[in-house]
């Protein structure tokens, strides 16, 4: 039985639901294919015991986070499959990664510069394959948008390696085929969690409204949670509708921080009593997404649950970064123009564009789970696709299979013009801006690189006058000594 390596982005302290979705889906997958799956996990402990499904379990490797130096550990990294010694965390790593028969990068962290540790780990991934002729699968990514020069030469450089490529969104497919990339357009990889049985310490016994927004903020100012709980309390005078907060990230019994947080603060200013759950793991979370009325999120993955279950969803979108994903996510169901940047909170188009889910609600339901069906049969090609690959040891053999195909885009009333105007534009000043920020802080990571290695040079030859001072000083003691061992000699003899 072949042991597959899966990489996703798992086993962090901050409990993500939807990069712990990614991972179990994918092994379970593999799993159902007859492989035998490993987990590459930052905690292992913590991934044995709430991950579960996997038959071992390996620590991934951790890159630093600075620019300059994760592009120096990668380049020892390098130098060490070239033949070069390296520090024993990168020597013990690559002997354990290259007893594998094939490794699947899954989705998480995906590859940009805001998160580029996260992409050179990755690419410590694929660089072992190729040096050990181990079959690579890539699954699920986003690409970008915010990526630096180097950044982007490496991404291409793991795509390139890799026998088979899945991209999430139609941006980052566009991306690969404007470099000459082989790639595919798929759905994201936890579109299809099947749950299971698994908590994290605390879960509550909570009884959900019938009929419920589920909704999941992060990154919020006071002003911007006055009005998100403003439009929430709206829909339940309205429609009766009460609202779930489920958070998407944050440490587990912590409550002082990530999404628990940010939500504490939107219910402070609520009349409607919502219910606050704490973080939960996948398996809860992905039902209480797919068991609500409404969907309504400035996070990615609520949805990925919400859609792929027929469930409406809205969101408000905080940045480029976010944009991307979550406009190329919402399109695969025709759903994309209920996404709305976060800049717009103020106008009326969050509250209208929740108000006409409900209206539409019945309609909205069944062209989103008929277009599930449909992405349900792709998915199974997708996995279908990738075990051929990873049975395969031929470094040429990349599977054709056909594209994620598009869906028309869901009509939505007049409250949307001024959305469709601006969008573009305001996601756009944000990429300008991330990408700025990105180039300075590789330039002055690199800067203070420069600054540590000329401290070090000067500490190394301080160090070395030092020594030479003291062998210097020895050896005319040494000398001196010698001298006057040999005059009391020469008295001892009377000469």
């Amino acid at each position: 039985m072949p042991r597959i390596l899966v990489l996703a982005d798992l086993g962090q302290v901050q409990y993500h639901v939807g990069d712990e979705a990614m991972g179990i889906t994918v092994s379970a997958e593999l799993t159902r294919r007859g492989f035998d799956v490993v987990i590459a996990t930052r905690d292992v402990e913590h991934s044995r015991q709430y991950i579960g499904s996997a038959s071992d379990y390996m620590a991934t490797l951790q890159v630093p986070w600075p620019p300059a130096e994760r592009e120096l550990y990668i380049a020892e990294l390098r130098a060490h499959l070239a033949g070069a010694p390296a520090r024993s965390e990168i020597t013990d790593f690559v002997h354990n990664v290259s007893a594998v028969d094939g490794i699947v990068i899954a989705g998480g962290g995906n590859m940009n510069s805001t998160y580029g540790w996260l992409l050179y780990e990755r690419v410590a991934y694929a660089l072992i394959a190729q040096a050990y002729q181990i079959p690579l699968v890539i699954s699920g990514q986003s690409l970008g948008p915010v990526l630096t020069e180097a950044d982007a030469k490496v991404l291409h450089e793991m795509l390139d390696i890799a026998q088979l490529v899945g991209l999430r969104e139609s941006s980052s497919y566009s991306w690969a085929l404007s470099r000459g990339l082989k790639a595919n357009l798929i759905a994201d990889d936890a579109t299809f969690y099947q749950h299971k049985h698994r908590s994290l310490p605390g879960r509550p016994i909570v009884d959900l409204p019938e009929n419920y927004i589920c909704a999941t903020f992060n990154g919020l100012n006071s002003g911007q949670s006055r009005i998100i709980g403003q439009i929430l309390d709206d829909m339940h005078r309205q429609y009766g509708l009460g609202t779930v907060f489920l958070p998407h990230m944050g440490q587990p019994q912590q409550e002082q921080q990530g999404d628990v947080a940010v939500h504490r603060e939107i219910a402070s200013h609520m009349f409607s009593n919502p219910i606050e759950l704490p973080v939960v793991h996948a398996d809860d979370a992905v039902q209480v997404h797919r068991g609500a009325y409404i969907g309504f999120s400035t996070r990615y993955h609520p949805g990925v649950f919400s859609l792929s279950a027929g469930i409406p969803f809205v969101a408000l979108l905080p940045d480029a970064f976010t944009d991307m994903r979550v406009r190329g996510m919402m399109s695969q169901y025709g759903a994309e123009n209920y996404a709305i940047p976060l800049a717009l909170l103020n106008s009326a188009a969050p509250l209208e564009a929740l108000h006409e889910v409900v209206q539409l609600r019945p309609e909205l339901s069944a062209s989103l789970q008929a277009r599930t069906n449909r992405l349900s049969a792709f998915s199974a090609q997708w996995w279908d696709a990738v075990s051929t690959v990873l049975t395969h040891k031929s470094s040429h053999l990349a599977p054709t299979i056909q594209n994620l195909d598009s869906t028309p885009t869901l009509f939505t009333g007049e409250w949307n013009l001024t959305n469709l105007l601006v969008r573009d534009d305001i996601a756009e000043i944000s990429l300008a801006a991330s990408l700025a920020r990105a180039e300075s802080d590789r330039a002055l990571s690199w800067d203070y690189q420069r600054l540590l290695q000329r401290d070090r040079a000067q500490a190394r030859a301080d160090e070395l006058e030092r020594r030479n001072a003291e062998l210097a000083d020895s050896l005319i003691e040494a000398e001196e000594n010698a001298t006057l061992r040999g005059w009391v000699r020469r008295k001892m003899r009377g000469e």
